[in-house]
């Protein structure tokens, strides 16, 4: 495995386990801590490795074609199928799927998503026959499966199917002793094939040890995806192999030049205070380099809340003045109940007085739950 020796090793054990084993798998923890990754890691190191590995992004999945999109339809199943689509569960025939943010599936569907598991059958849309495919399911989430539960959001008998092995990945600040082999990792390859003492000593990678300093004082809310953005900008604003923390400040400062304010300072890390804090579900939001995963996260929580803003808002951790200046600019996102495009009137749970002058949304700030994840591992027989 190539990134094997930058893996927490209770995570690297874990992989093994579930490598030689076809039990569907549970990958637990924030956006950016490389559910996808270890989801292809696993795949790789199993017998199915030679078959496909394919991932299905669930919120980026219409919920009036979610059906079509898993199993695929024949011709003339609905308006527009002008032919046969075979969906992502029959092309991974012999190989892994990957669900990727598996609560963002509609409650209908979940139940059809349990019987292809258990039964291994699937029926295209607009066919009669069903069909047998032998697929490895693993499942990725963010999400707090416990109050999805309670809500209703999620089926415990889907969540008992999925849960044959299970981890929990834990954020980037909590594993600052990595970061210099997550940067080597995240290097680019030309430059990363040298090393210090080779006859190409001059393209060899080098981070300063005070650009190092500067990485692991930052509390990585993007976790490792973040941790990428910065890293390109630093090699962009360095032309060379050598990084300084001359150019990581500047790397860190550049993805705040849009909002027009200074990135927050960060905190020098505390040997003696464990883990630095989440920033998740404060009012300060940072905005994500990706906007597409940025567009993909407001999707999923206007959905899940069914259009109410001040709910969804309290979820990605931000106020709703925030979100609603996110939903101007991506051209509102659909949620459940709502046209393509359209984001539901009135269904923010609150009064007229959370509203400024003028009816849109207010200007109170909704405090989220902090979302830490703590590194897990369990496995079901």
């Amino acid at each position: 495995m190539k990134s094997e020796y930058v893996l927490p090793s209770a995570i690297r054990a874990f992989v093994e386990r579930a490598a030689g084993s076809d039990l569907p798998v549970l990958l637990l923890g924030e956006r950016g801590t490389g559910k996808t990754v270890l989801a292809r890691l696993i795949h790789e190191g199993s017998h199915r490795s030679r078959a496909p590995f394919r991932r299905l992004d669930l919120t980026s999945v219409s919920p009036t074609l979610t059906e079509s999109e898993l199993f695929g339809h024949e011709k003339g199943a609905f308006t527009g199928a002008d032919g046969r689509k075979v969906g992502p569960v029959e092309q991974a025939h012999g190989g892994t799927l990957l669900f990727d943010e598996i609560d963002a599936l509609p409650v209908p569907l979940q139940r059809k998503l349990l019987t292809f598991l258990e039964e291994g059958t699937i029926r295209r849309v607009g066919s009669p026959d069903d069909r047998t495919v032998d697929v490895r399911a693993i499942c990725a989430t963010n999400a707090d499966l416990g109050r999805l539960l309670a809500r209703g959001e999620l089926r415990p008998d889907l969540l008992d199917r999925i849960h044959g092995m299970a981890v929990r990945l834990p954020p980037l600040r909590e594993r600052v002793e990595e970061i210099p082999d997550l940067c080597r990792l995240l290097a680019p390859p030309a430059w990363i094939a040298a090393r210090p003492g080779d006859e190409d000593e001059d393209r060899a990678f080098e981070l300063e040890p005070g650009a190092i300093d500067l990485l692991k004082a930052q509390r990585w809310p993007g976790n490792i995806r973040e941790l990428r953005h910065v890293l390109a900008r630093a090699f962009l604003a360095s032309g060379s192999p050598r990084v300084t923390s001359r150019h990581v400040e500047e790397a860190l400062a550049s993805a705040h030049i849009v909002l027009g304010s200074p990135r927050p300072e960060a905190k020098k890390p505390d040997p003696g205070a464990g883990p630095v804090p989440s920033t998740e579900g404060r009012d300060r939001y940072e905005r994500l380099d990706d906007r597409s995963e940025e567009r993909r996260r407001v999707v999923k929580a206007l959905r899940a809340s069914e259009g109410r803003r001040r709910e969804a808002a309290a979820s990605l951790g931000m106020s709703r003045t925030m979100l609603w200046k996110l939903i101007r600019e991506f051209g509102s996102p659909p949620t459940s109940g709502a046209r393509e495009g359209q984001v539901p009137a009135g269904r923010d749970g609150g009064s007229p007085s959370d509203r400024p002058p003028g009816g849109r949304p207010g200007q109170r700030s909704v405090q989220a739950r902090r979302g830490l994840f703590t590194p897990c591992v369990c496995e079901r027989s």
